[in-house]
């Protein structure tokens, strides 16, 4: 998915580790358009030699967020996410391994690592956390605005609002759906985009 023409996965997996845990945490990350990246789940993976095994979902998750400030860690994953995705596709995109001289293959792994981590220090800023918009009367005359302008030049107008929000297509259509509620549009002409005067 795209956030602020960053591409990120849409939803991932991350082992986590502590010296003090007595536990592997595997934490799945999902990227919300409006939130940027989010905790969608915990699964603990208990280390049989430890006095004191955690097997809960609460647990684990009360262990992480006592140890690491939860919103850098999503940063982090979500930033070393778009990497590996970037040193994967260039990998995949190359010649076959099996044909590459020790020296070419040093090379190839060298710019992989680099291209890897521009990827990654581009998707950490817009990585940074979001809080849900406020919907105000205000916000509804800007989505109102936006899909009439839209239509007046020939123009997709949910589409209009998906970029002028920079959101998904699903949020700005719950927009243009809020702003006829609260008459800021009018009516909707059955399935065609546009209003009823």
């Amino acid at each position: 998915m795209s956030i602020e023409g960053q591409s990120f996965p849409r939803r991932f997996d991350a082992r986590l580790s502590h010296p003090n845990w007595p536990l592997t945490a595997v934490v799945t990350v999902g990227m919300d358009a409006e939130r940027g990246p989010v905790l969608t789940g915990v699964r603990a993976l208990v280390n049989p030699d430890t006095s004191k095994p955690i097997h809960t979902v609460r647990e684990a998750t009360r262990l992480i967020s006592d140890t690491i400030d939860e919103a850098l860690l999503l940063r982090e994953l979500a930033s070393d996410a778009v990497g590996e995705v970037v040193k994967w596709a260039l990998y995949n995109d190359g010649p076959a391994a099996i044909q590459m001289s020790e020296e070419e293959m040093q090379e190839r792994i060298t710019e992989m690592n680099s291209a890897a981590e521009l990827a990654r220090r581009d998707a950490y800023p817009v990585s940074q956390p979001r809080r849900r918009r406020l919907i105000t009367t205000a916000y509804l005359q800007e989505v109102a605005r936006v899909y009439r302008d839209a239509m007046s030049e020939g123009l997709a107008p949910t589409k209009a609002v998906e970029k002028h929000f920079q959101t998904s297509y699903s949020n700005a259509a719950k927009y243009v759906a809020r702003a006829r509620q609260a008459g800021q549009l009018g009516e909707a002409k059955g399935t065609q985009p546009g209003e009823q005067s």
